[in-house]
């Protein structure tokens, strides 16, 4: 996707170029002399033309693909996205993962340090998933501070691996910002959850509250474990 805008305009220039020498060939008294320099001189305009709307394309389709904030692709691209990867799995009978990451006490970052500190957290959050894509995995900010991550595998163990990696890379981002950054997750399989993009990440968000609850209790037991041993 990167390079197809340039890609396309160089061969429209190169066709052209020839299109260009024929036809210089084509009068009886034209040689081939007159038409090698015609088509020279056509490829020396259009190619440098060629590649600069090529390459204002090529960016203009990122801008369209890309978010804004973190860097990494839209909701609108990983949806529209998702139809070809589905199709192509489906062909080879391989199946996917589609997890659902949002982070946790959000608003509290908000509330505590501002606006501008909460976008910081959530490009660090991006980042964090980036950096934790190994194997292949695509990253979207799905909304607001959540994120959708399309995984080119669907094996428990090597998504419980990604998401290991991810909140490890969190905590050495929370020592370094001094803001707490953690999420939950939540994970649907294709094709055996569903097929469409909705089914799964409604699916894989209703694990992800499920995780939020479960993770909120482990902190509240915690919580309360400390407070017992200070008291005695």
């Amino acid at each position: 996707m990167a390079y197809r805008g340039r890609i396309t305009a160089l061969a429209a220039a190169i066709g052209l170029s020839g299109c260009a020498a024929l036809y210089g060939l084509w009068p009886e008294e034209s040689g081939l002399f007159r038409a090698s320099a015609g088509a020279l001189l056509f490829a020396a305009v259009s190619f440098p033309v060629g590649w600069w709307l090529g390459l204002k394309h090529d960016r203009l389709a990122r801008m369209a693909a890309m978010d804004p904030l973190t860097g990494v692709y839209n909701r609108r691209f990983v949806e529209s996205g998702f139809v070809r990867l589905a199709a192509r799995a489906g062909k080879q009978r391989k199946r996917m993962a589609v997890m659902l990451i949002d982070v946790n006490d959000f608003k509290q970052v908000n509330d505590s340090h501002g606006h501008a500190q909460g976008d910081a957290a959530i490009r660090e959050v991006a980042t964090a998933l980036q950096n934790g894509a190994q194997r292949g995995e695509i990253v979207a900010r799905w909304g607001g501070d959540e994120f959708l991550v399309i995984c080119p595998y669907a094996d428990d163990k090597t998504v419980a691996v990604f998401l290991r990696r991810v909140r490890e890379l969190l905590e050495h981002a929370t020592l370094r910002t001094g803001v707490r950054l953690a999420v939950s997750a939540g994970v649907a399989s294709y094709p055996a959850d569903g097929v469409h993009l909705g089914q799964l990440a409604q699916l894989a968000d209703e694990r992800m509250y499920a995780d939020k609850l479960l993770g909120k209790r482990h902190k509240a037991e915690e919580e309360a474990m400390q407070q017992a041993a200070q008291a005695q």
